[in-house]
């Protein structure tokens, strides 16, 4: 989910820059470099580039996936 766009300097001014920033959870068997490959890919075949345009994709937290057994109580429980 994105929870956070900043860029600019006022309403009537084209940004040089904008930061947008995302929650992506790592899945149960997903690596974070095989996660990150994936999201270059995709952003590098929009072709921004070619417009003049340059995307830094990072990630500042690294946490592993996790899944909670369908028998466990606090699934049970729901």
């Amino acid at each position: 989910s994105v929870g956070l766009v900043a860029g600019g300097q006022g309403v009537s001014t084209v940004p040089a820059a904008c930061r947008i920033g995302a929650d992506r959870r790592l899945q149960p068997g997903e690596s974070t470099a095989q996660v990150l490959a994936d999201l270059r890919d995709r952003i590098a075949r929009l072709g921004l580039e070619r417009q003049g345009l340059r995307v830094d994709v990072t990630m500042t937290v690294v946490m592993p996936g996790f899944e909670t057994a369908a028998e466990h109580p606090v699934v049970a429980s729901g």
